[in-house]
Parts: structure tokens; sequence; C-alpha cells
């Protein structure tokens, strides 16, 4: 018997027609398939097939030359069946493997078994078909083709998981996303648990817990328990990873509820989710498996949150006149050109400046001169404000006029009714939380400082927005300044929070200050960016009298190298 086939490809629309193992489709290409059709000659019988469509499931069988699938419409092919009809049915077998998206070439299925992938959303992009005697096996190299997988279908494990609750005990188990453990109760998870069932891959799940006290765990696995009983400690992270061919094949995603935050982002494939180092308990988890590279099931800002961690990291950047890439972050020339256009630019106009950029979800970055020392001007009030804050929150309030007039429109006047009112111990406490250098609470109301202590300072405020509901409210309240190159520049593309300051007074120049120019000319910068691939802070402090303007080309550069990084 001889069995002939085609199909039709997106893009190309139906191809030529092939037999007895040839590859049908295409390979590399990224092309869906949408449409197939089989057809037996030579033999007292016919053949049988249908497909698995996008968002249609399984169509109903047809034969001898019908098509199988949609045309004109868009649809992916997703999986495949085949039988022989008749007499030819007693006496031969038809054999067939699909190309599968993220998979490549699949295993050879027989008679009527699925070959393809199941509940994936992965697009078929080749198949090969042919009919042999009854007892014969094609050969895993017909056409020149290795197959990736050995399996003919690969479908995603069901995983399950529980957690142990403050005074509830352990709860039941939930699958695939939902959520196990509480939320709006204040109640602490002290357990975990997790298991995989049924898919068409060999492997496991790990996972180990942050514990209060105790810290990270060892590995549990296959539905042991991490994390403790009868002790009233609470879980402040969990790390969960797939094993064997299963970590291969698919991806596990998780997110956690934690005391303050609330929902934090996914992490994935044994990464950390939770806080570390602030005391938060978990409240709540969902887990759920994906095809492999598939992204996401949501955002994945602020998946981990571990105190102090940013600024351990761009503590250790070099302060040079120099473009410094740091956290692993490999600049493109490109990148590296357009920043020293940028900074040239300014520093052939007689002006000092430096800058310090870094990825919040890497640690990735990149600095020149962070460690020259500029008058902040009123840049220092956000930060000053959300110290204030982030220890009494009563401020947001209390204060409502004074802060807004301060974050939108710069009034030193409303600054001033902050300052009088809370005094310098709230940002002698955020210099100390972030690393910043602590002679800028001592110089308050004013102060000078370098893009390092600026981005610093910024830093912890980003980590302060998911532990203070009033912090938070302050965030918002910077999305909208009345001057900021941060905003002007980037605020079309983004969320921007950002708090810029300017003067043009000159004053006495001081060596050690604004590059030796006149100590109050300035035009300075700092905040948070949530670009489209991850939030970064940046700070700019320059040298230039009260222009905001002039410091776009180097904003728009900065972005432009955070944008290259992964």
């Amino acid at each position: 018997p001889k069995v002939t086939y085609r199909v039709h490809v997106q893009t190309y629309g139906d191809q030529q027609e092939v037999s007895d193992g040839a590859v049908a489709g295409t390979s590399g290409e990224s092309k869906r398939l949408e449409g197939a059709w089989m057809a037996l000659s030579g033999a007292e019988g016919g053949i049988e097939y249908r497909t698995h469509v996008q968002r249609e499931g399984w169509q109903g069988w047809v034969a001898d030359g019908a098509m199988a699938g949609t045309e004109g419409r868009s649809l992916r092919l997703e999986a495949l069946q085949a039988r022989l009809t008749g007499a030819v049915a007693e006496t031969h077998s038809v054999w067939y493997r699909v190309h599968a998206q993220t998979y490549g070439w699949l295993g050879w299925a027989t008679d009527g078994e699925e070959a393809g992938t199941d509940g994936l959303s992965r697009r078929l992009e080749a198949m090969q078909v042919v009919v042999l005697p009854k007892g014969e096996r094609p050969s895993d190299s017909l056409g020149g083709v290795e197959p990736s997988l050995a399996a003919p279908r690969v479908s995603a494990p069901s995983v399950e998981y529980r957690t142990h609750v403050q005074r509830e005990g352990w709860q039941g188990w939930v699958a695939d996303g939902a959520m196990a453990g509480t939320e709006g109760r204040s109640l602490r998870l002290e357990g975990l648990e997790a298991r995989l069932a049924g898919g068409s891959a060999v492997g496991g799940i790990e996972y180990r817990t942050h514990v209060q006290q105790d810290g990270w765990q060892d590995w549990s696995a296959d539905g042991a328990m991490s994390g403790t009983e009868g002790r009233s400690l609470r879980l402040e992270a969990a790390c969960v990873r797939l094993t064997g061919e299963a970590a291969e094949l698919f991806d596990v995603w998780y997110r956690v509820h934690a005391q303050t935050y609330g929902w934090l982002g996914w992490a994935s494939n044994g990464d950390p989710a939770g806080t570390e180092g602030l005391s938060r308990r978990l409240e709540a988890i969902e887990v759920r498996i994906t095809a492999k590279g598939s992204g996401a099931p949501g955002s994945t800002e602020g998946a981990f949150i571990k105190n102090g961690s940013a600024g351990i990291s761009m503590s250790t950047v070099p302060g040079d006149r120099s473009i410094v890439a740091f956290g692993g972050y490999n600049i493109s020339q490109d990148a590296a050109n357009r920043l020293y256009d940028a900074i040239n630019g300014l520093r052939g106009r007689g002006y000092d400046v430096g800058f310090m950029m870094m990825d919040l979800g890497t640690s990735k970055g990149v600095a020149y001169n962070c460690d020259g020392v500029f008058y902040g001007a009123s840049s220092i009030k956000a930060p000053y404000i959300v110290s204030v804050a982030s220890k009494h929150p009563e401020v947001v309030s209390a204060y409502q006029h004074d802060i807004t007039e301060t974050l939108f429109y710069s009034w030193d006047f409303n600054y001033k009714q902050v300052y009088f009112a809370y005094g310098k111990d709230p940002m002698r406490e955020m210099c100390q939380e972030s690393g910043a250098n602590p002679a800028i609470a001592e110089s308050l109301p004013w102060a000078n400082y370098s893009a390092r202590d600026l981005a610093l300072l910024w830093t912890r405020a980003y980590e302060l927005y998911f532990q203070s509901p009033a912090v938070e409210r302050i965030g918002v309240w910077c999305e909208r300044p009345n001057v900021s190159t941060i905003h002007h520049t980037l605020g079309g593309q983004y969320r921007t929070r950002s708090k810029g300051g300017w003067i043009a007074d000159g004053g006495v120049s001081t060596p050690s200050v604004n590059g030796g120019g006149p100590l109050w000319n300035v035009s300075d910068d700092g905040g948070i960016v949530y670009a489209a691939n991850g939030p970064y802070v940046v700070a700019i402090m320059s040298s230039v009298p009260a222009n905001h303007d002039m410091l776009d080309q180097l904003t728009s550069a900065i972005d432009g190298a955070h944008a290259e990084i992964q």
C-alpha cells in the first residue's frame, strides 16, 4: 500500500503531495500547519484521520483525501490521529509523526494514537506518514530526520499542591493555578507539599521554603513536606522546580501572596518567590505548568524582594569616569557610543555629569562618574518624603497638600512643612537601610551627594512601595512631576516615578562638588522607570544650570542601554 499526503501551511498555502515517509510542511520557519489530507492506494481499504485544531479541539474523522483542519481561518493544528480501514487494517499499520513548536520532531505514533501536543498551545509545523506490514516499525532516521523526543505526544502534567495554614492545619489539595492558603485573613503559611499527576513526561517536582529563624531548607520532592509543623514558624519565600524529562519539556511558574506586599510577580524554575530579611509571612501560593519557553502567566515584577540586595550590588560598582557596565551586563558598542556622545556633549559645553542605572530584576546596569558629588537641590525631596512615610504613614493624610505640592511643583515652603514636623531621623534610617552616605541626613534640608547615593535611595523607595501602602501612594504622586528629564523623555513610553532638582544661582566654586563648578548650578533627577523589559532605577547628577532638557539625550541613551538587558 502507498500513502500520499499533503498539508496547508501558514503563508504558503497548499503544498505539493508527498508519500511514504517524506516530510510535508516546514521546519525552522515557525509556520503552522492549518490543514492535512491523506489517501491510500494499492490495497483493499482506506485511511481515516482527524486533527486537533486551535480553540476547537478534536474534529470528526475524515477519510481518503478529504481535508482535516481549517482553511482561511489561521487556526493551527496541534495534534493528529490516523488509522487504516477495511482489509488493509488486518495486515498493515499506519505510522506518523509530527514536528511540534518548541519540541521539534516527536516519536512515531501508530494506528489511531495521538501525535502532537495536548493543552500546550503548540503548533504543528510538519509531518511524516508511512504504511508498513504489521510487526514492522519505521526507522527513527526515516527521511533523514532524527526525533527530538521518543514519545509521539507531549502533554503537561497537572501540578497539585497544598499548604499548612496557621490555626487551620493542612488544607485540601488544589491544582494548576488555584490558590492554596488564604487571602485577607493575615494567616501565615507554615508548610508546603506538591506533586505531579499525569502528563507524558517522566519526572517530578522539587520545592523548598525559607522559614522564619531557620532560613532556606533543603529541597523536598514529590509530596514530602517543606516547612515546619507544630512550631508556629512562618514561611517567607519558596522555590519550585521540575526534575527529569519534565524539566526539559515544561516550565513551572509560581507566585506568592506576602504580608504587606500582596501578590508578588511570577517566578519560575527554581528562582525564589517571596521575601528575605523583611520578616514577612507568606499567606498563599499559586503554581502552574506551561510549555517550555511560552512565557510567564503574568507580570514577573517583584517576585522576590531581599532586603538590601540591590544596594549591595550598586555599592560595588567602580566610580570611574568611563562607562562601567556591571552585574554581568555586556554593553554593546552602539549603546556605549550613544552614552559617550551624550556625556561628551555636556562636557564639551563645560558641564560635569554622573549617572547610575540598574535593572531592579537582574541587578545589571551601567554607570559613569557615579561617585562624583553634586549639589542635590530638590532631587532629595522625594526620597526624604518616602523616608517619612515609611516610618510615619499618617503623614500622607496629615500633610497631603504639602506633599503633593512638593512632588508636583517642588515648592520649598511645602517641603519644609514636612521637614520641620519630622526632622532628620527618618532620612538617617533610610540612608542606613539603603547604604547611601549618612552625611546626606545630617545636611538636610538640602545635601550634596552622588548619583550612586541617589540611586540607592530610590532603590530603597522601590522596595518600600511593596511594603507600605503609604509609600506606594507617595510613589503614585511621583508619576507626574512638573519638571523631570526622566518623566519628560520616557513618560510617554512607560510609567515613571521621579523627582528632579534644579537651580541656576551660581554660588562659590567648590573643587569637590559639581566638578569644581559653581555650587548652585545643577540639574539632577532620580527615579524608577517601569520599562517593557523590567523596571530600573536611574539617577543623573549634573552641573547643568537649571535645564533638564539638556539631559534628555543622556536619559534616552541610558534607556537604550537598559533595553539590552535580559
